[in-house]
């Protein structure tokens, strides 16, 4: 995540430029990460940023229970 972060950081300008950066960013996310844990890696990556509410958002839409 620390080396997606470092990535999106160059392209800020870019991203404050659109209507829904959030919407642009999880595109780009989506993109990179094809891989069949791709959205745990997200929920746990916000985690970190110390976004509990977006990873529980996630967990909601999907079904998953949380153990946390």
């Amino acid at each position: 995540m620390f080396i997606f972060a470092f990535v999106l950081r160059r392209y800020i300008n870019y991203f404050a430029t659109k209507l829904s950066p959030t919407e642009h960013i999880l595109d780009l996310w989506e993109a990179r990460h094809r891989e069949d844990s791709a959205v745990t890696d997200l929920m746990n990556s916000l985690r970190v940023m110390g976004r509990m509410d977006a990873a529980a958002l996630i967990e909601n839409e999907l079904g998953i229970a949380s153990w946390l």
